[in-house]
């Protein structure tokens, strides 16, 4: 089954990003977070992100070519339809018609 997914990118922490439209994409139910945002990278380039393997997950350094701080303690944590995400964006599975928002910020 189809279902809706709206990806948005929110620089709460960086004044100078230049604001990036979201975007809706149609993924499989069951999809997750991590192939969604890589979907809509493959659809808007302005939403490609690096990440980071690691034993817990992957971690998302950079997107649209804005990298995680760890000095000034910014990174990407991510929303769940205004809630901050309980798991990491390779275990998070959303439902039709979720947001799905990358804010960069202080943590």
């Amino acid at each position: 089954m189809s279902i809706s997914v709206t990806v948005q990118v929110v620089f709460t922490s960086y004044p100078n990003a230049h604001p990036i439209p979201s975007r809706t994409v149609n993924v499989l139910q069951g999809t997750t977070g991590f192939k969604i945002l890589e979907l809509a990278s493959k659809e808007n380039p302005s939403f490609t992100f690096q990440f980071k393997k690691f034993s817990f997950g992957d971690l998302i350094t950079s997107i649209n070519g804005v990298k995680q701080d760890s000095v000034a303690k910014l990174s990407w944590l991510i929303y769940e339809n205004g809630v901050e995400a309980k798991v990491g964006i390779d275990e998070l599975i959303p439902s039709n018609g979720d947001i799905l928002t990358f804010k960069y910020e202080k943590y």
